[in-house]
């Protein structure tokens, strides 16, 4: 999302697995709290789910505007510890 060509928020899937899809967002900091957010993941699952994927949401425990976030839009909290690989 561009506000006079400059970056405010994108919402996007970097990580794609059989016919799930996770959800990543970024606002920029002056944008938050303003909606920006609820408004592309909506978009987004609904994108999504008509052609017949599954949106996932992964957050960290402490990132609590985004497990705010998730919860909003409908997901469950499932808290899982699993490690990355690098």
């Amino acid at each position: 999302m561009q506000k006079k060509s400059k970056f405010i928020a994108a919402c996007y899937s970097c990580a794609n697995y059989g016919n799930q899809r996770e959800i990543d967002i970024v606002t920029s900091e002056e944008f938050r709290n303003q909606g920006l957010a609820k408004l592309l993941a909506s978009q987004f699952i609904l994108e999504w789910k008509r052609k017949g994927l599954e949106t996932k949401w992964d957050g960290y425990r402490d990132n609590f505007a985004s497990n705010k976030l998730a919860l909003s839009l409908v997901f469950k909290k499932i808290l899982k510890n699993y490690n990355f690989i690098i």
